[in-house]
């Protein structure tokens, strides 16, 4: 907590900082060198206005319209706030030297101060300090998100990486490679078509693991037939159709992009754990619906008495959270709630295409 204080207070400081310096450099730049106190004390009319423009544009505009690339609102909304503070600052300007000065006769202007400006050549040029404040604190913000990308997507490409070898893992569990291998044998003796059948599914889903784990994006036709391929061979090793006629699919897009194993890990994992094939009584039903760019997903399971390791680890609801939160920040909701010996997980998810 107290790093937190700290860093906070730095970052205030720092701020602090900057407006005293860029307030001292123009007041230097004014006044040439001369009656520097007078000019620093001017010139809090022009630095107060351009602060409430910055931190409007810092607090609001910026993280509300540009950061989610809606540039023409942002830019219209910006044009008109900084009218509004030249407006403004204009007033201030002149009831701060007729406070500074009360004894001094009034300067005509040429122009009601009071009543909005409408000369183009007057806005431009009184408006300069507060456009230059805009366009620096507008600048340094797309500067430091574009490098909170950066590292963000190193990181989700490293993530990728430690996912991918994590699902070769755990994932496909050894025991279910075995137990499949001991299928394709007992085949081999009984139906050698069939055996060839269950032999290419699960080469496919190898092959996918292994390859097609190194893409972003994947479309959601590749994910579904990765799917289903895994549930013939869970249903077959357990001998009855059961995960195949509880699967429900309806998508709309078929070539929509999400991320490899993104729906196949909440598969896989809600199989595991259900205890399918291993106990008499489990239940395990899932639903993968998509519509104008939004998936939903939920799956109902059962949850077995045995501890699985990936369980223990944290692994399988851990590493989904994680890739949701860099893939859809903000454009997503999961919900994975647990009572009794039953298991609910839900995905919604909006496709940032």
């Amino acid at each position: 907590m107290k790093s937190l204080i700290d860093k906070k207070q730095q970052v205030v400081l720092g701020h602090l900082l900057v407006w005293l310096f860029s307030w001292f450099i123009m007041s230097l730049w004014a006044s040439k060198g001369s009656r520097l106190d007078e000019y620093l004390i001017r010139n809090l009319s022009v630095v107060l206005p351009t602060i409430v423009l910055v931190y409007i544009n810092w607090c609001w505009l910026f993280p509300k319209y540009f950061s989610t690339k809606r540039y023409w609102l942002y830019s219209f909304l910006a044009l008109t706030f900084l009218y509004l503070i030249f407006s403004l600052g204009e007033i201030i300007i002149v009831e701060w030297m007729n406070f500074l000065h009360p004894d001094r006769q009034q300067k005509d202007l040429g122009f009601d101060v009071y009543a909005l400006p409408t000369s183009f050549w007057r806005i431009m040029n009184g408006a300069a300090p507060y456009t230059l404040g805009l366009l620096s604190s507008t600048i340094f913000l797309a500067v430091r998100q574009k490098n909170r990308d950066d590292q963000e997507a190193s990181a989700l490409r490293l993530e990728n990486a430690q996912t991918k070898i994590k699902y070769l893992q755990s994932q496909i569990s050894p025991h279910f490679l075995f137990n499949s291998l001991n299928n394709v044998h007992s085949l081999i003796l009984q139906d050698k078509e069939q055996a060839s059948d269950y032999v290419i599914k699960l080469s496919d889903l190898l092959r996918f693991m292994i390859y097609e784990t190194d893409k972003d994006f994947i479309t959601l036709s590749e994910e579904i037939d990765l799917i289903k391929k895994y549930v013939a061979l869970v249903d077959f090793r357990i001998g009855t159709s059961i995960v195949s006629d509880n699967l429900n699919v309806s998508i709309g897009n078929s070539a929509l992009k999400i991320p490899p194993l993104l729906i196949f890990g909440i598969l896989e994992n809600g199989i595991k754990h259900s205890g399918m094939g291993t106990e008499e009584v489990f239940e395990f039903n899932m639903i993968v619906k998509e519509n104008l760019g939004s998936l939903h997903v939920e799956m109902n399971n059962s949850i077995s008495s045995q501890k699985f390791d990936s369980e223990k680890k944290g692994f399988g609801i851990d590493s989904l959270k994680k890739r949701l939160d860099m893939y859809y920040p903000n454009a997503h909701t999961f919900v994975f709630t647990k009572s009794m010996n039953k298991a609910k997980t839900t995905l919604t998810l909006n496709s940032q295409e």
